[in-house]
C-alpha cells in the first residue's frame, strides 16, 4: 500500500511540476553577439498560464562545457518578467542556465544558448603533421585490397519510380553496405550520396528521388536483409553484438587507442571506394554529384568531401565528429568526445582521434557547402561545428543557423526547404 501511495504521490508531483512553464528569451532573434557585448535574457515563469511569484530564480552563465562565466545571480519571483545579462570575452557559446525553485517544491532546471562571434571559433587542436601523408598512404594501401564490388537488384523494391539495388564494397576489414536507387529509365543523372547517422544503421534504408541516382551507405560490416522490414533494426543491433559492440554506441570507441584500429578507419576507406565507384557508374553524371547527411552522416560528409573531391556541392546538418580538441581550450569537444574517453583511460596525451576529426578533412573542402547548426544542440555542439566550418577554404559556404533548435535542426521546415532547393539548383544545372 505504501508503495502505491508513493507511486501516486510521485505521479501527482510530476503533474504539478508540469504546470510550470519557464521561458527564456534572448534580446536578439538571431542570438549572435560580439565578444564583451551583453546578451540580455528575459525570463518569465507561469503556473498553468498565470504569472507565478511564489519562488526564486537562480541563473548561472556558462559555456557549453560548463565553465562558469560569472557568479550565480538570484532573484525573487514577482510575477513580472526578470532580466539577466551575461557575456564572454572569447568566441564561444554562452548558456543561460535557469533554476526555478518554488517556495514549496523542488527546483526545475532549463537553459538556452546564444553564440558569441561564431565565425571566430577555431579548432581546439592542430592538425597532425602527417595527416595528409597518412590518408594518402591509406588510400594507396586500399588499392591493394580487391574492391569486390557487388550490386544486386532488389525485386521487392521494383516500382514505376525507381530501380533498386543492394551494394557492398570490400574494406581492409570486412565490407560496407548500402542501397543504390536509379530512375526508372536508363540515362545520365545527377547523384546524391547519403551516409547513415549514428547507431546500428537501420536508418540507412533504401531511398529514391525523381531524376536522381541515390546512394545510401552504412558504416557497419552488416549485410542488410533484402526485404528491409522492421526486423532489419533487430538484425543491425544483433550484428553489432556479434561483432562485440553491444550497445548501439559502443562501436564508436572500438580500437580508438590507435589510428590503425580506429573503428571509422575501415568504413571511411569503404565509403571512399563506394563514391569513386558511383562516379564511374554508367548512369551517373560525375560532374553533378552531391551529398546530404545528418549528425554522424554529416561529419562523414565533411570527411568524404575533403577526401574524395568528387562532390559539386554538399549539405550537412548538425555534423558529428568535429573538433575533438575543443575540450583542451575549455569548450565542449565534438561528439563522441574522444579526448574525454582517452582521459578516462589514463591516456590524456593520445592524439589518434585527430586523424578522424572532420575538422582536418574540412581544410580541403573546396566545393560549395551549407552546414546547419542548432544553437541548443547538446549532442553535436554548435561550437564544434563552427570550428569545422571556419577552416573550410571554399569560397561558397554558409552556416544555416537555427537559433532555437537542438539536434533536430535538420527537421526544421525552413532549413529543409532552403537546403534541398539549393542542392537541387546546383546538381540540376549542367
Amino acid at each position: 500500500m505504501k508503495k502505491k501511495l508513493a507511486f501516486f504521490s510521485g505521479l501527482l508531483f510530476s503533474i504539478l511540476l508540469s504546470a510550470y512553464e519557464i521561458k527564456i528569451v534572448p534580446d536578439r532573434p538571431d542570438r549572435i553577439y560580439k565578444c564583451d557585448e551583453m546578451a540580455n535574457f528575459t525570463v518569465t515563469v507561469t503556473d498553468k498560464g498565470a504569472p507565478f511569484k511564489d519562488g526564486k530564480l537562480t541563473v548561472v552563465f556558462t559555456n557549453g562545457y560548463g565553465t562558469r562565466r560569472q557568479a550565480a545571480i538570484e532573484k525573487q519571483l514577482s510575477g513580472e518578467p526578470l532580466t539577466f545579462s551575461g557575456t564572454t570575452h572569447v568566441p564561444d557559446l554562452l548558456r543561460c542556465n535557469v533554476a526555478m525553485k518554488p517556495n514549496d517544491g523542488q527546483s526545475i532546471l532549463t537553459h538556452t544558448n546564444v553564440m558569441f562571434e561564431p565565425y571566430g571559433i577555431q579548432p581546439g587542436a592542430s592538425c597532425p603533421e602527417d595527416f595528409q601523408q597518412y590518408w594518402e598512404h591509406q588510400i594507396a594501401e586500399l588499392a591493394k585490397t580487391p574492391a569486390d564490388e557487388r550490386c544486386e537488384q532488389l525485386p521487392n523494391f521494383k516500382s514505376d519510380n525507381c530501380r533498386s539495388y543492394k551494394v557492398s564494397f570490400a574494406t581492409p576489414v570486412g565490407r560496407v553496405y548500402g542501397f543504390l536507387s536509379l530512375p526508372p529509365k536508363p540515362g545520365k543523372y545527377p547523384a546524391i550520396v547519403n551516409i547513415a547517422a549514428a547507431g546500428p544503421g537501420y536508418n540507412s534504408r533504401h531511398r529514391h528521388a525523381p531524376n536522381y541516382v541515390i546512394l545510401t551507405m552504412n558504416v557497419h560490416n552488416i549485410d542488410p536483409k533484402e526485404n528491409m522490414q522492421p526486423d532489419y533494426q533487430q538484425l543491425c543491433e544483433e550484428g553489432l553484438k556479434i561483432s562485440g559492440y553491444a550497445g548501439w554506441g559502443a562501436y564508436l570507441y572500438a580500437g580508438a587507442d590507435s589510428r590503425d584500429t580506429f573503428y571509422f578507419r575501415a568504413p571511411i576507406l569503404g565509403l571512399y571506394r563506394s563514391i569513386e565507384w558511383l562516379a564511374k557508374h554508367p548512369e551517373v553524371d560525375a560532374s553533378r554529384m552531391g551529398y546530404f547527411g545528418v549528425s554522424q552522416g554529416g561529419g562523414l560528409g565533411l570527411i568524404m568531401a575533403g577526401l574524395t573531391q568528387r562532390f559539386k556541392a554538399i549539405v550537412v546538418a548538425v555534423p558529428a565528429l568535429c573538433d575533438f580538441g575543443g575540450k583542451s581550450v575549455g569548450r565542449t569537444s565534438g561528439w563522441p568526445g574522444y579526448v574525454a574517453y582517452y582521459e578516462k583511460k589514463g591516456l590524456p596525451n593520445l592524439k589518434e582521434c585527430f586523424y578522424f576529426d572532420a575538422v582536418n578533412f574540412a581544410r580541403s573542402i573546396t566545393c560549395p557547402v551549407r552546414i546547419a547548426i542548432g544553437f541548443n544542440d547538446v549532442v553535436c555542439t554548435p561550437t564544434s561545428i563552427c570550428a569545422a566550418y571556419n577552416v573550410i577554404p571554399s569560397q561558397d559556404k554558409k552556416l544555416l543557423c537555427e537559433p532555437e533548435a537542438g539536434h533536430d535542426a535538420d527537421t526544421r521546415e525552413q532549413y529543409r526547404e532552403a537546403a534541398f532547393k539549393w542542392l537541387n539548383e546546383y546538381l540540376s544545372a549542367n
